[in-house]
């Protein structure tokens, strides 16, 4: 997707394990074992479609994305990125309006691939949903990591943010 590295810290320190799921994900695989690092990837359970719903301790601007799946037949290939949602659903996932979508490579995937988001569609962020809308062939899609980056509420220093002069022609 981007050769781009992040801007902003990474904010996995700052994602709610407790709230976090995944829906239509195998429980031996499942997102919050990806989260907590007690399975080496998330895989979808009867079919391609995966949703994720990503919830932090405090409210969040989110600058990007970096998504790892090293099987290039299951890494996901449509995602769709809503913000603040808590009504995403295979259903409406596809026509429900996104904050971002995009279709990635599987190339891209297997490295790692870093995902830049328009901060300004991003902000006070309480939780994201990610729709893997599709796959690039396989039965089920796997994901073997996934990192978020942006700034936290609490670490917004106010001293670092810089005075834009306006002219008044």
């Amino acid at each position: 997707m981007s050769a781009s590295k992040p801007q902003h810290p990474s904010l996995l320190e700052l994602v709610d394990q407790r709230q976090s799921q995944g829906i239509n994900d195998k429980g031996d695989r499942s997102f919050t074992g990806l989260l907590k690092k007690t399975t080496p990837f998330v895989e979808s359970d009867v079919d391609e479609e995966l949703i994720l719903d990503m919830y932090f301790v405090e409210q969040v601007s989110l600058s990007g994305l970096k998504i790892t799946a090293t099987d290039a037949d299951s890494a996901p290939k449509r995602i769709r990125v809503f913000v603040n949602r808590d009504d995403v659903s295979f259903e409406n996932g596809s026509s429900l309006t996104a904050a971002f979508e995009s279709d990635l490579t599987a190339a891209s995937l297997a490295a790692g691939c870093y995902i830049p988001l328009r901060i300004a569609r991003f902000q006070r962020v309480s939780n994201i949903t990610i729709f893997v809308q599709s796959n690039h062939g396989a039965e089920t899609t796997r994901i073997h990591g996934i990192d978020v980056f942006g700034i936290g509420a609490g670490t917004t220093n106010m001293s670092d943010l810089k005075k834009v002069e306006h002219s008044h022609a």
